[in-house]
């Protein structure tokens, strides 16, 4: 499968969050205490927070801010996504 079109929408920037965030929620899922509902709510907040550093120490200002917010919740969403095509693909129905 391609994810070239992450590629797109992810700044280059913001693609090692993604990939921590990725790691993150392997994780979070092998552990005991954090119910699987909460773990994309986790990864969400870690990764707008990230990211909206990333961007605020780059170039501090309220572009950066939204930047930061719009590119952490793009990093979540890539890190759930390629998460959830890997388990998918590896079903047998």
């Amino acid at each position: 499968m391609d994810f070239g079109f992450l590629a797109e929408y992810l700044q280059p920037e913001t693609i090692g969050v993604a990939v921590a965030l990725y790691v993150l929620g392997v994780l979070f899922k092998s552990s005991q205490k954090i119910k699987d509902w909460l773990i994309p709510f986790l990864l969400l907040g870690i990764g707008v927070v990230l990211c909206i550093a990333i961007y605020v120490i780059q170039a501090p200002g309220p572009e950066a801010i939204v930047q930061g917010f719009i590119q952490g919740i793009f990093a979540t969403g890539s890190a759930v996504l390629v998460n959830q095509l890997w388990k998918q693909g590896k079903k047998e129905e």
